[in-house]
């Protein structure tokens, strides 16, 4: 399996959380760290050498990527009603639109498949997020399309599911991603193993 060592690369979440307007992830910063591995002006036994040559090879983004269908702390939008945590958890939230397919914030990442295809033409994996806290989804579940979204229409190779938002079933995450036939790492964020309530 693809997960037998420990995945090395870039995740985007300590430099990029959202919290303010110059820590806002965007597809242009996810480029510039695929660039960053394949920099070659660091000597390892005085040979030019990048990361990626060294096994640095994953480039993944967090949360920041989605749309939100309202206001929220991390991602303030005046002109969407405002989201306070009883509506969050009430199921108001969502980064999915009314056919339950994610929704990307075009600002942010004009082409996601673009941005996969940059990095797997430098022999890089990319990862993504789902579950996203930003906009703390709490309604039902949207696990078949957000798989499908992810592998078939973007072709990402990894994902970090974190357990802000109700789609926290990692097995039947895992169920859905093993029966796309691509081989896909699971980064599991504070969700148990297997989840017998979801």
């Amino acid at each position: 399996g693809i997960g037998l060592t420990p995945p090395r690369g870039w995740r985007s979440w300590n430099a990029f959380d959202c919290m303010e307007t110059r820590t806002i992830l965007t597809q242009s910063h996810m480029m510039a760290q695929m660039d960053a591995v394949l920099d070659k002006s660091r000597l390892v036994n005085g040979q030019p050498t990048s990361l990626a040559e060294l096994g640095f090879n994953w480039i993944s983004m967090d949360d920041g990527w989605q749309r939100c269908n309202c206001s929220v702390r991390q991602d303030l939008d005046p002109s969407l009603p405002k989201c306070d945590g009883n509506l969050c958890f009430g199921g108001h939230c969502s980064w999915h639109d009314s056919q339950g397919q994610p929704v990307v914030r075009k600002d942010r990442f004009p082409d996601m498949k673009k941005l996969v295809s940059y990095g797997h033409a430098r022999q890089l994996k990319v990862g993504t997020y789902l579950n996203n806290c930003i906009c703390n989804e709490h309604g039902l579940p949207h696990y078949a399309n957000d798989v499908k979204w992810m592998v078939n229409e973007m072709g990402f190779d990894g994902v970090k599911i974190d357990n802000c938002g109700s789609s926290t079933n990692v097995s039947y995450w895992a169920e859905l991603l093993n029966a796309t036939g691509k081989a896909i790492r699971i980064e599991n964020c504070h969700n148990s193993w297997p989840d017998f309530k979801t």
